[in-house]
């Protein structure tokens, strides 16, 4: 009984908030504009009809629903925009609270937000208005994506990073806008199990480092996904991974890969789980359980002087990769950083002339001193080739017409492209006619840079700083190349025997 009366004052408070609610739309008629005054109170009223309204759908779901066709659908134009009109819906056996907005059309756009000390941007959904959480029924608004922007690209790398996170960025909004025009909110539920595959292409995107690199990142994860035998598009849990994966992961790429390969690879694999560990995605760090694969040392070419006085004399079918290749071999430059060089980037100073760059590699500045012979190879301008692309016997490389410190552009321009090409390999063409019968690769250039210091007697760590290593037991190996020292201190201890 008296359950019965308390809902017959729930159903007469919500018929009289109704009316009272209608009364406002009145003075609508009449084309009357309310005051301020005016307008808080009728705003009250409608507020109060509002709740009055949810009370009945949850005591009174079934007697509500009945009578729901009487609630209005239009708002007066003098009700603030900020006042949504909520129409409660029946709720599943869950007690799920689900409100349909019809006032306001649901829009996601797509915010910034300033980390790391303005040096990057954090991706985010605003929801408005906010949209209600499918299991909690919490009004949601803004939606991380875990995507960042760097605030002030100033390398290409950096530049493309930021327009691919932006492509995906605009592909979840795109997404998003569409679920909400249906009145799905699935995309607001966290707690579905992660991807590690979804993550790791995430983090590949983010990191700091080259295109070169991050191809070998992607490599390594098709190798993961020709191991599981998962199609391209089939996820993996980070619930799926276990120490038995990984070991078994780890005997696979030994199996069919060269060991170097199969550290690079398994390594990369072993940095996105510890990354995953660290973002709480996981619970365990399982990388710790498996040991990484170690690296073998390999035989490391370098030419001799002999050599590279063979390859100033040897013609080349483009004398700009001759010029490129020497000039790396005085430097000790890689390929990717000869080939990014401009004439901007060389200091003519009083000491002698230097290179200022970021390397392509690491990221990492450098202030390289030069020889002025290098320069002077730098500088030359080529001899235009035959048209049957063979050099003659007596090409040289002219003076530069105009003085290196007044130049601009790129110092070797096109130097990939033309190192790339298969159908005319000009510098395999050049070595070959050289007589060296060595697999020489444009990284030789480097080694044989760095091995001719050591046998000169620069110390370890000036050469270090020189080639950018950021550790100096990458230039290490380098030591080991250098027989002469090793000869020398190999008779340094010498003992009186009899008869000497």
């Amino acid at each position: 009984m008296r359950q019965h009366c308390f809902y017959e004052l729930i159903l007469f408070l919500y018929i009289s908030c109704f009316v009272i609610n209608s009364l406002l739309f009145v003075p609508q008629l009449f084309r009357w504009t309310p005051k301020n005054s005016d307008l808080c109170f009728f705003t009250l009223f409608h507020s109060l009809f509002l709740i009055c309204s949810a009370i009945c759908s949850r005591f009174v779901p079934d007697l509500f629903m009945s009578c729901s066709v009487f609630v209005p659908r239009f708002v007066p134009r003098f009700v603030p925009e900020s006042v949504p009109l909520i129409v409660p819906l029946k709720h599943d056996d869950k007690t799920t609270w689900l409100y349909n907005f019809t006032h306001h059309t649901m829009k996601a756009t797509l915010r910034k937000r300033l980390i790391d000390n303005g040096t990057r941007y954090s991706l985010r959904l605003d929801i408005y208005p906010p949209a209600p959480h499918p299991e909690t029924g919490r009004l949601t608004r803004f939606v991380n994506l875990g995507m960042l922007l760097h605030v002030d690209p100033k390398t290409k790398e950096a530049r493309l990073q930021n327009k691919e996170t932006m492509a995906l960025a605009n592909a979840t909004l795109t997404k998003t806008q569409l679920q909400l025009h249906a009145g799905r909110y699935d995309f607001l539920i966290t707690n579905k199990p992660a991807d590690f595959i979804e993550f790791y292409k995430k983090h590949t995107l983010e990191r700091n480092i080259s295109l070169t690199t991050k191809k070998k990142w992607n490599v390594s994860l098709r190798k993961l996904q020709a191991f599981l035998k998962l199609k391209p598009d089939q996820p993996l849990y980070f619930s799926e991974i276990d120490k038995n994966l990984l070991e078994n992961f780890r005997t696979y790429l030994l199996e069919n890969f060269a060991i170097n390969t199969a550290g690079s690879d398994f390594s990369n694999i072993r940095t996105a789980l510890i990354h995953a560990y660290r973002n709480d995605m996981m619970t365990v760090k399982i990388t710790e359980q498996v040991k990484a694969i170690q690296p073998q040392r390999t035989k490391i070419i370098y030419l001799t002087k002999e050599e590279l006085n063979k390859l100033v004399k040897t013609p080349c079918g483009k004398p700009l990769i001759k010029r490129a290749a020497l000039f790396a071999a005085l430097t000790g430059m890689r390929i990717s950083d000869v080939a990014h060089l401009k004439w901007e980037d060389v200091v003519f100073d009083p000491t002698g002339p230097c290179v200022h760059f970021r390397q392509r590699k690491t990221k990492a500045l450098n202030y390289l001193p030069v020889s002025r012979q290098a320069i002077k190879i730098a500088a030359a301008t080529d001899v235009p080739d035959n048209p049957s692309g063979n050099p003659t016997g007596n090409q040289t490389d002219k003076p530069a017409d105009i003085p290196a410190e007044k130049r601009t552009g790129f110092v070797f321009p096109r130097l990939i492209e033309l190192h790339t090409q298969c159908k005319q390999p000009h510098f395999k063409n050049w070595i070959r006619d050289a007589g060296i019968k060595k697999n020489v690769t444009f990284h030789t250039m480097r080694h044989t840079f760095a091995t001719l210091q050591l046998l000169a007697n620069t110390n370890i760590k000036t050469l270090s700083e020189m080639l950018g290593h950021t550790k100096i037991e990458n230039t290490m190996i380098y030591a080991h190349v250098v027989n002469a020292s090793r000869r020398a201190a190999a008779d340094v201890i010498t003992i009186p025997m009899g008869g000497e």
